[in-house]
């Protein structure tokens, strides 16, 4: 039997002990009782996916329901968000990716192909990012990896896995706060590729003949295990996220071509051809139990998914799953920790491979700011245009400039959203500072009030010769007869 390390066994129980503090808040514990999993009264429980319907079983395959009924018969991959109370899943006869309650419920399409969104060909597996919201899929025929954002609905392509012989396939994700990592098979290259979720740091970690049959794939973060099943070998196989050799041994054979896998607490969950199986992994030579047989009317047993709030801790709690505070990082994470091999887990506000990229939340929906957002090194600040100021409940207003000294204006001001505008009374000029008000050329005032016009003749005969006429604003001189 493999054993457990005193440092995985220290570290389940720390995630034990905060999960149940995280459902005690949330009234679903007995606080009373010593904590232990058995006292979380919140029961763990499957959803089988087959072609055409989403069921919900218990882990010992009784108490079956189905939830979603799909007669097109094109659901393929399952995904779940505890915390959100949503289930997702993709249907390749359509293309599409829905969405609906835990329940059942309210179904809603929430990616496709058409005006407006990404192309959409042959949708094969989901990921879901429990801390920041995201959901990703891998596209057979588009052969990308696409995101789609639970809270602004944003869709987006995050990396394209290769050219024509490319065949994406299992999805899993690492998560971490405004990061992550993305781990997926290839089946037409023959690999086992990680990449960042901004599509950065892409590297094989597996290739040849232990990943080429190979579809599904799930992750152990506790153990920083990946899991996958080779259906050419009939076998599960493991590797350390880093990509180094696992020394946690999986013993599971004789499995038969599989759409899906799911871990929990050292449970393997997966689906092969009719039917749903499990087997403990700490067992030498494990037991393939089957749960249940699914109809070849229903088109056979797709996806397979175990629920319970373990699986998708909050943000502070998988820190403490993932952190073994033994790793070492090269070149270390400039503002994070180390939870892997060369494997950063960044600060808010940062990303990168070594956490050294600035995060620009400014590029996101303004940052959520309502006029200025200010990108600065691991932050932000939202700031309020010229002419506005934060008012109490901090949404920017405008300042009335005339209410201070008139604005400036010697005459007028008039306040306008955002700004201000001086103006002269009838007769005056306004300045270039465009504040100061005079009479025009040839004007003058006596009250600050009209412009009367000057008699330029009456000092020193306005400068001429001979004789100085007054007009309005001006004067001419002109000469005597005889005179040029």
């Amino acid at each position: 039997m493999r054993q457990q390390t005193q440092e995985t066994s220290m570290r389940k129980e720390v995630i034990i002990a905060s999960t149940v503090g995280l459902l005690c808040m949330l009234e679903l514990c007995a606080p009373t009782k010593a904590v232990s999993l058995d006292v979380v009264e919140v029961s763990p429980y499957l959803l089988l996916a087959t072609t055409a319907h989403i069921h919900r079983m218990n882990l010992d395959g009784s108490g079956l329901e189905v939830l979603v009924n799909e007669r097109n018969f094109g659901i393929l991959g399952l995904e779940y968000h505890y915390r959100l109370n949503l289930l997702f899943w993709t249907n390749v006869m359509e293309p599409s990716i829905k969405q609906a309650n835990l329940d059942g419920s309210n179904i809603r399409t929430i990616v496709t192909s058409g005006p407006g969104d990404l192309e959409l060909d042959y949708p094969v597996d989901l990921a879901l990012d429990w801390i920041n919201d995201k959901l990703y899929w891998t596209d057979r025929d588009e052969k990308i990896i696409g995101v789609y954002d639970l809270v602004t609905g944003e869709r987006r392509v995050i990396l394209s896995t290769g050219d024509s012989t490319s065949l994406p396939f299992g999805l899993a994700i690492y998560p971490f706060p405004d990061y992550g990592w993305l781990y997926w098979v290839d089946r037409g290259k023959e690999t086992l590729e990680v990449a960042a979720v901004t599509g950065e740091g892409r590297e094989v970690l597996e290739s040849g003949r232990r990943v080429n049959c190979a579809w599904p794939l799930t992750l152990d973060y506790s153990e920083h295990t990946i899991y996958w099943i080779n259906y050419c070998d009939r076998r599960m196989l493991s590797l350390n996220m880093d990509g180094s050799q696992s020394s946690q041994s999986v013993h599971v054979r004789n499995i038969d071509f599989s759409h899906s896998i799911s871990y929990f607490n050292d449970t393997i969950f997966w689906t092969q051809q009719l039917s749903a199986y499990s087997a403990d992994i700490l067992q030498t030579e494990p037991a393939a139990h089957t749960i249940i047989r699914t109809s070849s009317r229903d088109g056979g047993a797709r996806a397979i998914a175990a629920v319970h709030p373990m699986q998708q801790p909050t943000a502070e709690i998988f820190r403490t799953i993932v952190d073994t505070g033994t790793a070492v990082c090269d070149p270390p994470c400039a503002n994070g920790i180390c939870v892997d091999p060369d494997l950063c887990y960044c600060d808010r506000g940062w990303t990168g491979l070594s956490c050294s990229k600035d995060i620009n939340e400014c590029d996101t929906a303004n940052g959520e700011c309502e006029q200025r957002c200010i990108n600065t090194p691991g932050s932000y600040e939202c700031v309020c245009f010229e002419g506005f100021v934060f008012n109490e409940n901090m949404t920017c207003e405008d300042v009335n400039e005339c209410e201070i000294s008139n604005g400036g204006c010697d005459h007028n001001c008039t306040n306008f959203e955002g700004s201000y505008e001086c103006s002269c009374l009838a007769d005056f000029v306004l300045g270039t500072d465009g504040r100061s008000c005079a009479c025009p050329e040839g004007y003058a005032t006596r009250d600050n009030i009209t412009c009367e016009d000057v008699n330029e003749c009456n000092v020193s005969n306005g400068g001429c010769e001979h004789n100085c006429t007054n007009s309005e604003g001006s004067y001419e001189c002109s000469c005597l007869p005889n005179f040029n």
